[in-house]
């Protein structure tokens, strides 16, 4: 395994624009009907692109039925459903004309299913023969962390934002992975420009309010933010505080949350007690 890390990095630094492998396209993206797809897959429209599907497979003459299982795979990858994904994936991993995307979405699923070592070989040849697909360098910035090769991580991130003109999922992602190293003050600082994007995503919001506590600072409510979603973010900041040492930052937004809602009072009272038991001043 160290060996094919080795390999991996070594790709990572020669791959420049303009390189003999760089220039390597072997895939078909899809037109037409399978573009509109595809387009509905990645803005999280799943029933429509269901619905399509199902419409496409009605006219078996018509259609390319490879093209209709890359779409199926990709479809299942978006649902979450890893096993189908791989399964379908797997038959046109050999085949130039769809290698790219199914050794792209094939290892995502794969790595999502902690099979990191086969993930890993599959995303970096993606990055090598199709470099401008920006989920396989997200999906290898997240596998790369996962292994603590950091630097290379950071690398790869760079590469996915500067092709997917800054992913909001990207950047959660690479300010997940400074996070994790516990630089949160340039996390919150990625976070925030995720949020700009996407100011409805939840999933964003939390990861700035855990950065946020991790510094001893209370989260910012948001404009029209429901009650019991604001008491939400205040517990879960709560608890990031105390985990990360801030004692009186923690035991203020677990007590703002008791005082702000009985509905969250146990989650957060139970908080405030696993508080007095275990967390000493820094």
């Amino acid at each position: 395994m160290r060996g094919l890390i080795s390999c991996i990095l070594l790709g990572l630094l020669v791959l420049m624009p303009g390189s003999p492998r760089a220039a390597i396209r072997a895939q078909t993206e899809p037109t037409g009907q399978g573009a509109i797809i595809e387009a509905a897959i990645d803005g999280g429209r799943l029933v429509q692109a269901s619905e399509m599907l199902a419409e496409m497979r009605k006219r078996p003459l018509d259609v390319d039925h490879a093209e209709l299982d890359i779409l199926e795979a990709e479809l299942a990858l978006a649902r979450k459903d890893d096993p189908r994904a791989i399964e379908l994936f797997a038959k046109y991993l050999h085949r130039p004309e769809h290698l790219c995307r199914a050794k792209e979405g094939s290892g995502t699923a794969l790595a999502r299913s902690s099979d990191w070592e086969t993930a890993i070989g599959l995303l970096a040849d993606v990055t090598i023969k199709c470099p401008e697909r920006w989920k396989a360098w997200n999906m290898m910035g997240i596998t790369l962390a996962h292994f603590g090769k950091y630097r290379a991580s950071k690398y790869a991130f760079d590469k996915a934002l500067s092709r997917s003109e800054n992913s909001p999922v990207v950047l959660n992602n690479l300010g997940y992975s400074l996070l994790v190293r516990q630089e949160y003050a340039e996390a919150a600082k990625i976070f925030e420009m995720a949020i700009a994007q996407r100011p409805e995503n939840e999933r964003f919001q939390n990861n700035l309010d855990i950065a946020r506590a991790a510094m001893g600072e209370a989260p910012m409510k948001m404009a029209r933010e429901s009650r019991s979603r604001w008491i939400e973010r205040l517990t879960n900041s709560g608890y990031a505080a105390l985990l990360t040492g801030h004692k009186k930052a923690g035991t203020a937004l677990l007590s703002q949350a008791v005082i702000g809602s009985s509905s969250m009072a146990s989650k957060a009272a139970a908080n405030l007690g696993w508080k007095v038991a275990h967390v000493t001043e820094p």
